[in-house]
């Protein structure tokens, strides 16, 4: 079997137990999300131990937004609903 190294991390301000990753590039920047106590997700970017918090725009009209990955230029997608439920991919630009 193979050994690996495991580091722990929460998000600032997340609730415990909150915090997931999910895409790594291969700048070792991370996108994760939380969950607060309401349960909304919030989305960040982890570079090298900063965290920056990642939102669409409000003129994008989202109600919930979920972020799938990130490759190497910094860019996300994903999907997001808007206020009539209906459903949108996006691409974000850094």
């Amino acid at each position: 079997s193979r050994r690996c190294a495991i580091t722990k991390y929460d998000a600032p301000g997340a609730p415990p137990d909150s915090t997931y990753f999910i895409s790594i590039n291969n700048r070792d920047q991370i996108l994760g999300s939380y969950f607060d106590e309401s349960f909304d997700a919030f989305h960040f970017i982890l570079d090298h131990g900063v965290a920056t918090p990642f939102e669409l725009p409000a003129s994008a009209g989202a109600t919930t937004v979920t972020a799938q990955t990130l490759n190497d230029l910094g860019q996300i997608v994903g999907y997001y609903t808007d206020a009539a439920g209906a459903t949108h991919g996006f691409l974000a630009r850094p």
